[in-house]
């Protein structure tokens, strides 16, 4: 290989690489470009999440726009968790789900992403599962939660060894 073509190959693969990355990670970033511009003065930061929503960040607190700017979601929470698209304030989530909705989950000292369109929520150590639409389809009363194929599993730890 000639130095020219090493060179080339040097500079070509990390413009290639970052490329890739912008078509994995950064989508639709073209579609918010001029909503960035316009709104610049409005927030001081504009995530999006898909075609149609951005998390917004407006003095210090985080909230979801349309692409018209109109709120879906004010700005009132205090923390944004971008690699699982959730918004959170005390004991109320804000949560993506892979339907392209927007739901509140409020009331649990944790939310967190299962699977598609189910959240794991915990209560006082205590966990459920929650769907898409935020109605509570597993109780609040084991320690453990599991997928195997189509079936949830649930078990109670703390009643093992127990007499």
């Amino acid at each position: 290989m000639t130095p020219m073509a090493r060179t080339f190959l040097l500079f070509a693969f990390p413009i290639l690489y970052g490329t890739a990355l912008c078509a994995q990670y950064g989508q639709y970033e073209p579609l918010w470009f001029e909503a960035r511009i316009q709104w610049a003065d409005r927030f001081e930061t504009l995530e999006p999440l898909n075609d149609t929503y951005a998390v917004v960040q407006h003095a210090g607190k985080y909230g979801v726009v349309d692409r018209s700017g109109a709120w879906v979601i004010p700005c009132r929470y205090r923390q944004h968790y971008s690699f699982n698209y959730m918004l959170r304030d005390g004991d109320c989530y804000a949560v993506y789900s892979e339907d392209g909705k927007i739901r509140e989950i409020c009331g649990y000292d944790q939310v967190c992403p299962w699977t598609k369109n189910f959240w794991q929520v915990t209560r006082n150590g205590r966990l459920g599962l929650v769907d898409s639409t935020g109605r509570l389809i597993v109780p609040m009363a084991f320690t453990s939660l599991y997928i195997r194929g189509n079936k949830i599993l649930a078990a109670d730890s703390s009643e093992i060894g127990r007499a």
